[in-house]
């Protein structure tokens, strides 16, 4: 699946996909699964949700039975509102299996959070904040081959870290420009 050329301004939650064990079904069918997904040339701008005063990070959230596979993000630029704190970088995002994103409540990464997911790709991404934000951008769990090449992030005085790894495999920061912690 592929998305492209996709311009969005007063999204809640830019980019959302979550695996859930929720099973609608009589039969109690398996655990779902996304994969091979493409965002190519996509805008974002005013990230923020008017109508019920919310903001969310994109969130790639797999199931520990059922990994995301293979999501390439390739020429995006995100402007969020920021406004995050150090607190809330250290929140542990609960699983659930409802389907929206206001159940997993605020995350602790200013860009994307990320757990379970394998094969993901980053490529000439751009994310900008109207206002400083103390997370750090990308927050990765339980995940496998993780590439970033050509991301900028803003530096953030008092952030000390773009990325925070936790319990990842393969990772690969093409142009070295990235402050990656890992933590386990």
């Amino acid at each position: 699946v592929t998305y492209e050329n996709i311009t969005m301004s007063k999204v809640a939650n830019p980019i959302f996909m979550i695996v859930t064990d929720r099973g609608r079904s009589p039969e109690n069918p398996p655990v779902g699964k996304i994969k091979n997904v493409t965002f190519k040339n996509i805008t974002v701008t005013d990230a923020y949700g008017y109508i019920k005063d919310r903001k969310f990070t994109s969130t790639i959230s797999g199931h520990p039975q059922s990994a995301i596979e293979n999501v390439t993000f390739e020429n995006v630029k995100m402007t969020y509102k920021g406004g995050g704190t150090k607190d809330q970088a250290i929140i542990n995002v609960p699983y659930t299996d409802e389907y929206s994103p206001r159940h997993l409540g605020i995350r602790p990464a200013s860009g994307f959070y990320i757990r379970h997911a394998n094969g993901l790709s980053f490529k000439d991404v751009s994310l900008e904040f109207e206002e400083p934000d103390f997370r750090p951008a990308f927050v990765v769990e339980n995940s496998v081959d993780v590439k970033f090449e050509n991301v900028k992030i803003p530096k953030v005085d008092g952030c000390e870290f773009d990325v925070v790894l936790k319990n990842v495999a393969g990772v690969a920061d093409v142009g070295k420009g990235l402050r990656i912690r890992e933590r386990n």
